[in-house]
């Protein structure tokens, strides 16, 4: 189960800020063997998120955004090793946070920038950030965006950064989206305040 909250400004026609929290993959635990005795936890998430919106005019704004994310799964070594398995999936997600490794290396950083003109035309970067200890994918993407009438295509290409072995598989690839805005009312707007 999922639970989110946000908060957004009332009125989008000036400058607002957003922000967002959300508890993701919460369930119980999965065995992947035939001993029932050892089941793993499921990747539970905290995601927590912010974004400030500045309206340079009436057709022109720039969105800067960053999220944080951390598994609730507790770390598995030789000290957590004995009570790792026998924990409820309630408790592990509170042990996560006192597992006795370094928290300032659990967290996952992405930043981001959005350049949105008349939402129409968009462009877009971002930067992806995971220690060294925990995984080490760290990766630079930019993208652009168009949407006419009721159509979007978006475009993106990721830059990895690190050791080849922590690269990402979608590295130095272009990813192309294609989508179609059903609630759109045919005149190239959007029905929302954005």
């Amino acid at each position: 189960g999922d639970a989110t909250l946000y908060h957004i400004a009332a009125d989008t026609t000036k400058n607002y800020f957003t922000w967002g929290v959300t508890l993701s993959n919460l369930g119980s635990k999965i065995s992947y063997t035939n001993d029932a005795n050892i089941k793993d936890y499921i990747p539970a998430n905290l995601g927590l998120g912010a974004a400030y919106t500045a309206r340079l005019d009436k057709d022109n704004r720039i969105t800067f955004a960053v999220d944080l994310n951390k598994l609730l799964v507790p770390t598995y070594d030789s000290a957590t090793a004995p009570t790792y398995y026998t924990q409820s999936v309630f408790s592990s997600w509170f042990k996560s946070f006192n597992d006795g490794s370094n928290q300032l290396t659990s967290w996952l950083i992405s930043a981001g920038a959005e350049y949105n003109y008349d939402n129409t035309f968009f462009i877009r970067t971002g930067y992806f950030y995971e220690n060294k200890y925990r995984g080490n994918r760290n990766y630079l993407t930019f993208g652009l965006g168009l949407n006419y009438q009721n159509i979007g295509i978006n475009l993106s290409y990721l830059v990895a950064s690190g050791y080849v072995t922590t690269r990402n598989p979608l590295s130095n690839t272009i990813r192309i989206g294609l989508n179609f805005d059903l609630a759109n009312n045919g005149s190239g707007k959007k029905n929302n305040l954005n």
